[in-house]
């Protein structure tokens, strides 16, 4: 088992905190910044609001989080994700759950999410739910994922497979700031103003996953994935493409399970992601 991790959480004194879960309001902000020294790698997920889908339920949108899912609903103390691969409705979170309790099987895998430990009152009143995302079952059986979700403030901490850690640094939670926002990048600009690389979507994913990126302007772009020794893979791309928003697919099918490091790179612009392939 994993040590307790230091959050770098800039809170404010609240004192015993009603629990709020997770918050899933339009405009909320998580910004997080990896501890890895080879890779380092910063990147954010944005709430744009509120949307049906095929279920009849109404679901938070995000711009990009790292549960294979970028659709989160709350119902009492539960968080459900939604499944674009497979339209179905999943149990992400139970915040109700005792430490041990199997929560779910992700959508179309084996591994399932585990509620490791609750930490009372851990950050200024706040309780602290540690869920596992297990690859397999039984002896040998290791976790892809830590997610620490802190009551009313959401995904505070993520260690991913194998040990790359990645803290909150700044977030703005319905309409507060809570340490240092470095700058938002808004989606659905129809020119980008930056370069930018994206997490893939879905994360982790099962044999294919979408790459998606933008240009400020048109530039020659190598898009290499590596494995966790960082040995070349594959690359994705090597060719021009001009200013906007682009995406590829990246089919892993014949890749082993495992964590990969996703690099893009310009002339000027270079920048890693992160990337979970389960069978």
């Amino acid at each position: 088992m994993r040590s307790t991790p230091l959050l770098f959480l800039f809170l404010l004194s609240s004192g015993v905190f009603a629990q709020g879960y997770y918050p899933l309001q339009k405009g909320n902000l998580w910004q997080y910044q990896s501890t890895d020294l080879q890779y380092p790698d910063r990147w954010e997920t944005l709430i744009l609001g509120d949307t049906v889908l095929s279920n009849g339920n109404t679901y938070a949108q995000f711009t990009q989080t790292d549960f294979g899912t970028r659709f989160l609903r709350q119902a009492g103390s539960k968080v459900f994700g939604y499944s674009q691969i497979d339209t179905a409705e999943f149990i992400l979170f139970d915040f109700g759950a005792n430490p041990g309790d199997t929560i779910s099987r992700l959508p179309g895998q084996q591994w399932p999410v585990v509620l490791q430990a609750i930490y009372p009152y851990a950050y200024e009143g706040r309780t602290t739910w540690v869920f596992l995302l297990l690859a397999g079952n039984g002896p040998g059986t290791y976790d892809f994922a830590d997610w620490w979700i802190t009551d009313s403030l959401g995904l505070t901490h993520i260690v991913g497979e194998p040990g790359i850690t990645y803290n909150v640094t700044g977030m703005r939670i319905n309409g507060v700031t809570y340490g240092t926002i470095m700058g938002v990048h808004t989606p659905g600009a129809s020119v980008p103003t930056v370069n930018r690389l994206y997490q893939n979507y879905p994360n982790p994913f099962n044999a294919t996953t979408i790459i998606t990126f933008d240009l400020a302007r048109a530039a020659e772009v190598t898009i290499t994935v590596f494995n966790s020794l960082g040995q070349e893979s594959v690359t994705l791309t090597h060719e021009s493409y001009r200013s906007g928003r682009h995406s590829l697919t990246w089919d892993a099918s014949v890749f082993a399970s495992g964590c990969y490091i996703i690099r893009m790179v310009t002339s000027d612009f270079s920048d890693t992601r992160r990337l979970v392939l389960l069978r």
